[in-house]
């Protein structure tokens, strides 16, 4: 099961997402969990290393097991090893940084294709699991911005979003820490009884 979950900075989506990821782990009873961290550690950003450290803190002694991967290249996830992982539940947060690492990558010279291949690379990811929450973030809220490479950035995220939506069983939107099920309302109530 793919799942989406959006909402804006200090929305409470991360903590929402953890707890959804851990209910679906402890329905299957069986299986890992796994974290998917795409923020990429820089070690002259403060700021960066405090949202790391809180969010390390946030899921301590919930049993994740952490892959660090900025660019979702993720080598063992192969057809030999698919198996070992079809019962596991993944959390990968989040889209927006995961877009930013490939769109600002000085190596990438595949833009335009860029949220074909990140949806592509997410759906691959999603089917070697039982079920994978993904994390995004809502920003077309917010002023348009000047610089031409942050308005391509706004226009991929909001291509990728719009995919995996369609996708997703269940799709949510998290405002002040209250879930807002825009899809697989049922699905929803399934899982978290």
């Amino acid at each position: 099961m793919l799942i989406l979950i959006t909402g804006g900075a200090g929305s409470g989506k991360s903590a929402f997402a953890e707890n959804l990821a851990m209910q679906l782990q402890k329905l299957k009873k069986s299986g890992n969990l796994y974290y998917f961290a795409t923020m990429q550690v820089r070690e002259d950003d403060p700021e960066c290393q405090k949202r790391i450290r809180k969010h390390q803190k946030q899921r301590a002694d919930k049993n994740f097991i952490t892959i660090e991967t900025p660019f979702l290249e993720i080598p063992y996830f192969s057809k030999n090893s698919v198996n070992s992982w079809q019962s596991g539940t993944g959390l990968l947060e989040c889209m927006s940084n995961l877009l930013a690492n490939l769109q600002f990558d000085f190596n990438n010279s595949e833009n335009q294709a860029l949220p074909e291949r990140i949806t592509g690379k997410i759906l691959q990811l999603s089917a070697c699991l039982e079920n994978l929450v993904v994390i995004t973030n809502e920003i077309f809220r917010e002023r348009i911005p000047a610089d031409s490479a942050m308005r391509d950035y706004l226009r991929n995220l909001g291509e990728v979003n719009c995919s995996l939506a369609e996708h997703a069983e269940i799709m949510i939107e998290i405002q002040a820490g209250i879930p807002i099920i825009w899809k697989g309302e049922n699905f929803f109530h399934e899982v978290m009884g």
